[in-house]
């Protein structure tokens, strides 16, 4: 079986894909809404905690950000 998703993000990967800072990425991840798991040296955020903060937080209209 070749599937070719990620399943994990190193930090600048999941800054990038997130578009924010490392400061509010590590606080989310004390938070606990970001699973951080440490492979090899590497600290690499979990896809699918990445994808639930997303599609857990409110849309952009319901708070009045747009």
């Amino acid at each position: 079986m070749n599937n070719s998703a990620k399943i994990a993000y190193t930090v600048p990967e999941a800054l990038s894909a997130l578009g924010i800072g490392r400061t509010n990425f590590y606080k989310l991840a004390n938070e606990g809404k970001i699973d951080l798991r440490k492979v090899g040296g590497r600290t690499l955020a979990t896809a699918d905690s990445l994808h639930r903060l997303i599609n857990e937080a409110p849309a952009a209209h319901e708070t009045g950000d747009v």
